[in-house]
């Protein structure tokens, strides 16, 4: 996105997985450069083909500079019978904004690894997510946010909701450095199990190295 550049109407980008063959692999690759000023909306739609087996390796990189504005919604809808790995890298320069929102609808194995560098001072980062679990479905969420300068701000907050035999894992760590000062984070996490057998283990952590910060997290389960 050029420098001083605000497009209107979001970026919709479509992945679709729907090769007659099973075992299909793919291995797709976004890079987003957002230059200064810069603003911009992205829907990215994951969809796979029904009952279909297949392997997908998505690589996402965000690069915003100095004053960028991003907001960007990633929603997965894959096959029950999938393996999608997905990796979401995010690099932030002085006064840069971005909003994620994750929805994973459906998949077979789902593994979402997340990590936000926070490396301009005034930078903030709000992750926000949403998991469905049912059948016989395992998702793994997994987010680092490392606050590589002082006065950058971070949310995430993630909520699950579980059935039959489906399992979860919430991995997440907020991460502050020696001499990150004026930090404010917070890391929630929440779900709620409608049958017996299914699972969630959420680990919420905060690694701090330094005073003069203000660090939240909590994990909520109910049924």
């Amino acid at each position: 996105i050029p420098k001083n550049i605000s497009l209107d109407k979001p970026l919709y980008l479509l992945s679709l997985c729907n090769d007659e063959n099973d075992f299909h692999s793919s291995y797709p690759r976004l890079y987003i450069d957002a230059e200064e000023n810069s603003q911009i909306k992205i829907i990215y739609h994951h969809i796979g083909a029904k009952e279909k087996k297949y392997y997908r390796n998505n690589v996402t990189f965000i690069n915003a500079k100095e004053n960028s504005n991003i907001f960007f919604t990633n929603i997965y809808e894959e096959s029950d019978k999938s393996f999608s790995m997905n990796n979401f890298i995010i690099n932030q320069s002085s006064d840069s904004n971005i909003n994620t929102v994750n929805f994973f609808i459906k998949s077979g194995f789902f593994r979402s690894g997340i990590e936000g560098n926070l490396n301009g001072k005034g930078s903030s980062l709000s992750i926000d997510g949403l998991f469905l679990g049912n059948k016989n479905q395992f998702i793994d969420n997994n987010i680092i946010i490392n606050h590589n300068k002082e006065k950058t701000n971070s949310k995430v907050m993630y909520k699950g909701i579980l059935n039959d035999n489906a399992n979860a894992v919430f991995n997440g760590l907020i991460n502050v450095p020696f001499q990150s000062k004026h930090i404010n984070s917070d890391q929630k996490n929440h779900n709620i199990i409608l049958s017996k057998t299914a699972k969630i283990n959420s680990n919420p952590k905060l690694k701090i190295s330094c005073d003069d910060v203000k660090c939240s997290h909590g994990s909520t389960t109910g049924n």
